[in-house]
């Protein structure tokens, strides 16, 4: 299915993003008029960008405007989430490129040191200018925003299945540029696929090729399977391994990573995978090291979730027959961010929030987000898992 474009500028209604039409109405604008997205019914606020200003080759593009991605039709051009900052006034970690693409700027390079660097010392940066700073991903906000960025936090209605998010996750590391040369982040990733996923293990080769001189760390993304408590150091223990090296982890690492998500993983609602982002480094020909172990709990349909109450909301979502977003948070914490799961089959969108007890929040304060929200134009629904209560009733669908 194409997405849905349909915009309003100048009281004008477009729906070819790439006619001349559209350019000249966007040119004519810029600074001077608004536009609007019109997928639905109610109208949706747009950017106008401007590109190569000054040159010949100047032009003009459209993009949503911040924390309105979720308000758009499901199927919309602009429907989805903008990653949030975690330090204000600094530049962002993530900037679209005019060819579309997105330039992530890491907090660790994948570069190893030269022999003359301080052995283990990893590549840092500095800004150019002492005053300005900018926000920078570490391996567990990258792995978050591989997982936005595939739209694996997006539930649609059907189950994901695992070769279906390696899919997604090598198409959108191709859409990540990772330093000034133009690289991109898949010529750096390897994804834990099975024997049979023949595209996936091409990939992994073409991977494993480019890494034979031995002067970058790889990132390895995957499942985790049992770990063998009595082994000091074990091999990664992958579910899935075709194509990835031998791997060397410690068993603290493994036991930090579990017991970090233990309050999730240790459950009854159903079936959970441990999803892992491995940063590794050469040993010798055979051997990689695992340098950092970060990861996330997703229920069986990979949907991520940090509590019992919110693998079982999400779990009563899907019997519902709803979509939803479950929202990953990074930035400053304020009452929108801290709802998890949206709807998005319905007008207005319905914001959800899940407590596994009433200690995480007093009466009050649940009140308070009622009223900010019904302020907002949006709905607001709360369900606390401790006190058995029921489920919250849900607004009816509409398509």
């Amino acid at each position: 299915m194409s997405a849905i474009f349909r915009v309003l500028v100048n009281n004008q209604t477009y729906t070819d993003r790439s006619s001349h039409a559209l350019q000249s109405a966007l040119s004519h604008a810029y600074h001077k008029s608004e536009a609007f997205c019109m997928c639905h019914s109610q109208p949706v606020k747009l950017i106008i960008k401007c590109y190569h200003k000054g040159t010949l080759n100047v032009m003009h593009g459209l993009a949503r405007w911040p924390e309105t991605g979720f308000d758009h039709h499901q199927d919309c051009l602009f429907f989805g989430d903008n990653p949030i900052d975690r330090l204000q006034h600094a530049l962002p970690a993530v900037v679209k490129t005019e060819e579309g693409l997105q330039r992530i700027y890491l907090e660790a390079g994948l570069e190893l040191p030269s022999k003359a660097s301080v052995p283990g010392q990893l590549k840092s940066f500095k800004s150019k200018s002492a005053e300005v700073k900018r926000n920078r991903l570490d391996d567990a906000t990258l792995l978050n925003t591989l997982w936005r960025t595939s739209s694996l936090n997006i539930f649609r209605g059907k189950s994901t299945q695992w070769f279906q998010a390696c899919y997604a996750i090598l198409n959108a590391a191709k859409r990540f540029i990772i330093n000034q040369s133009g690289a991109t982040l898949d010529q750096y990733l390897l994804i834990a696929a099975a024997n049979h996923d023949k595209l996936i293990n091409a990939h992994n080769q073409t991977v494993m090729a480019h890494a034979g001189n031995g002067k970058h760390q790889l990132l390895v993304i995957g499942r985790l399977h049992h770990i063998h408590p009595e082994k000091k150091r074990q091999i990664l223990p992958l579910k899935e391994f075709s194509g990835i090296p031998r791997i060397s982890v410690q068993r603290e690492q493994l036991e930090s990573f579990l017991n970090a998500h233990q309050h999730v993983g240790d459950n009854s609602i159903g079936q959970t995978s441990k999803i892992m982002l491995a940063r590794i480094a050469p040993d010798n020909k055979e051997w990689w090291n695992c340098e950092s172990l970060n990861g996330m709990i997703t229920d069986q349909n990979l949907i991520p979730c940090n509590s019992i109450a919110e693998l079982a909301f999400a779990a009563f979502l899907v019997s519902q027959e709803r979509r939803f977003v479950r929202i990953i948070h990074e930035g400053p914490d304020d009452l929108q961010s801290r709802c998890q799961f949206i709807l998005i089959d319905g007008f207005p969108r319905t914001y959800c929030e899940v407590f596994d007890s009433l200690l995480q929040d007093g009466v009050d304060n649940i009140a308070l987000r009622g009223k900010f929200f019904e302020g907002s134009g949006k709905r607001y629904l709360s369900w606390i898992r401790e006190d058995g209560s029921p489920f919250p009733t849900l607004p009816e669908v509409q398509n």
